[in-house]
């Protein structure tokens, strides 16, 4: 019965890689609608902005719906890395040319203050991490000596246990949150740094732009 169970596991995971492999060769007609050109190194991403609200509701139309850079951050998961982005972005024919602009400039800005935010999260995670280095060693120092001087003090242990707790929490900060916080900065970096299309659409037919 477990070996059972065990195969059906592997049979899953194996399907799941196999699928995964698929997504990421489809066209942009297909579930992310992202595109991977090997030939120009380019990732497509498009985005239907008729097909739902544009704006936060309540923000007077001076922030985009989350909504959006969900999708977006999705569909960058099937991105290749090492390839440029390139958004195109679906609008009604009707949009005038000053709100697209809008709607350009505010996508830029989002991922300008993430980038930046995450930057400043990054810096303070390695002071945090270098903090808890030092209290760390402190401790087991504290500890050395008491070992040294063969002083018996009831909480020798609690210490040691103390300083190896800080020791740890501190490689915890600066392997594996810097590592994970890195990879969400190169994210909103290679967003930021994408190429904006637009693409008119009457629902009928789209005109290239």
């Amino acid at each position: 019965m477990f070996k059972g169970y065990l195969k059906k596991r592997e049979h899953a995971k194996k399907s799941a890689e196999r699928m995964y492999k698929e997504l990421s060769n489809q066209s942009v007609e297909h579930f992310y609608n992202i595109e991977n050109d090997d030939e120009k190194k380019i990732s497509t991403i498009t985005l239907d902005l008729t097909e739902g609200d544009v704006y936060k509701p309540y923000s007077n139309q001076t922030m985009l719906s989350d909504d959006i850079f969900d999708f977006l951050e999705e569909s960058f998961k099937l991105a290749k890395k090492t390839y440029d982005i390139h958004l195109v972005l679906i609008v009604d024919e009707r949009m005038d040319e000053n709100e697209i602009e809008k709607i350009k400039k505010l996508i830029y800005f989002h991922y300008a203050v993430k980038h930046t935010e995450i930057k400043k999260e990054l810096r303070r995670t390695k002071f945090v991490g270098l903090a808890l280095l030092i209290t760390g060693m402190m401790t087991y120092c504290i500890y050395g000596l008491l070992q040294w001087f063969k002083i018996n003090f009831i909480f020798q242990e609690v210490i040691e246990i103390f300083a190896w707790v800080f020791i740890w929490e501190s490689c915890d900060q600066f392997f594996f949150v810097t590592f994970g916080k890195r990879i969400e900065a190169t994210r909103y970096l290679l967003l930021f740094e994408s190429k904006i299309s637009i693409e008119k659409s009457n629902r009928k037919n789209i005109v290239i732009r």
